[in-house]
């Protein structure tokens, strides 16, 4: 309401009688009673909202705010980085509904995203074309329907990935202190901002919020070849573990690699580990072909890890992954001839949601994910960003 009344208008529109009922009630009334009946209840008035009264929604310094300059204003994903807001309430970016739930709603004939099925199923005027515009910055043009699905749900999935660890980074001396994306599921079949779609349906961004939003989460800010990796501990305990990372190429030969012992205060950020990779980038065709994965360890066991590139995906030099999965009983063990990114196991058959997916493997490594009763592992296959990018 507050962002309403003093950027879009509506003190012209609606006069201050709506202005003076609005604040009574929600600065005064509702108040009011929730002291009485449920005083351990937190309240907050609006949102977005700095002080109260309608003063300065959108002031980045106090209370949280709205950020849509990113899909709304088509500005890049990088646009984040040139904020720190207190608490970053709503923020989204839209992708289209698993091929599944699209073939759901459309006869063969109208599998195009500008037929008028697909357009009956975009309720955002020109969102088809801002997925495009994106997709363009960032990758190949697909070949298909469903590439162009599983991009978009990339990009959806990255744009939410590369502000929310901006976001998580800035932690420190409590001044980002959360953020909650737009949104999470739909109330019908649709292209939107959802990460599940209307049947239930996992899209890339639901996956990979469980890693971004890891309680402890190792997270790598990258500026052209120099890397800074950080850790966020939103626990209420000090975290000691161990920091691996490795900078590889696309046939998975290892160029550099280094362990190191990490500690981080609860409720803290731990930066203290900056890396240089310009010897490596002379030229942009080796930079082309450059991976760089980084895991968070504890007794033993992976609790945050990520691969990022160093060139956008079109321009990344990927080589067939030669995906092998096999299985015994409900646990799949996926590995790869050179690297692969953002390998979605798929089925046929049954809708699944599995233990991990959207995930990148170096040769030398080998993922473990648990499947569902109802699912037949046999019927389990993957592709990724190469099937798409060649």
């Amino acid at each position: 309401m507050e962002e309403a009344w003093v950027y879009w208008g509506w003190e012209q529109k609606y006069g201050k009688k709506y202005k003076a009922d609005y604040i009574k009630q929600f600065e005064y009334v509702i108040p009011k009673l929730l002291k009485l009946y449920d005083p351990d209840r937190f309240y907050w008035r609006s949102s977005p909202s700095a002080t109260g009264s309608f003063d300065e929604p959108r002031d980045e310094n106090v209370g949280d705010r709205h950020y849509w300059s990113v899909w709304h204003g088509l500005k890049p994903f990088e646009d984040y980085k040139n904020y720190h807001f207190r608490f970053l309430s709503e923020f989204g970016f839209q992708s289209f509904p698993c091929i599944k739930t699209i073939a759901s709603f459309t006869k063969p004939e109208d599998r195009n995203i500008f037929s008028k099925v697909m357009e009956s199923h975009q309720k955002n005027g020109t969102a088809n074309e801002k997925i495009l515009n994106y997709l363009a910055k960032d990758y190949r043009y697909p070949y298909s329907l469903e590439g162009l699905v599983y991009l978009s749900q990339l990009l959806q999935a990255e744009a939410m990935r590369y502000g929310i660890e901006h976001f998580r980074r800035n932690r420190k001396s409590d001044r980002c202190m959360g953020t909650l994306y737009w949104q999470t599921n739909d109330c019908w079949p649709v292209a939107s901002w959802s990460g599940i779609d209307y049947y239930g349906r996992w899209k890339a961004l639901h996956y990979k919020a469980k890693r971004f939003y890891a309680p402890v989460l190792l997270s790598a800010d990258i500026e052209d070849a120099k890397v800074k990796l950080v850790v966020v501990n939103e626990t209420d305990s000090v975290f000691s573990g161990k920091v691996q990372w490795q900078l590889a190429d696309t046939t998975g030969q290892i160029l550099e690699k280094d362990s190191v012992d990490v500690m981080a205060e609860s409720l803290g950020v731990s930066a203290n580990i900056t890396l240089d990779f310009s010897k490596w980038m002379k030229s942009y065709t080796e930079k082309s072909r450059l991976v760089f994965n980084y895991k968070l360890i504890k007794d033993n066991a992976v609790i945050s890890s990520e691969c990022q590139l160093f060139v956008k995906p079109k321009h990344f030099t990927y080589q067939d992954p030669e995906i092998k999965i096999t299985h015994q009983g409900n646990e799949l063990e996926i590995s790869v001839s050179s690297f692969a990114q953002d390998i979605e196991l798929k089925t046929e058959k049954a809708d699944a949601v599995f233990s991990d997916n959207y995930f990148s493997l170096l040769p030398d490594e080998v993922k473990k994910i648990e499947i569902s009763d109802n699912m037949d592992a046999a019927d389990v296959y993957a592709v990724s960003l190469y099937d798409y990018q060649k």
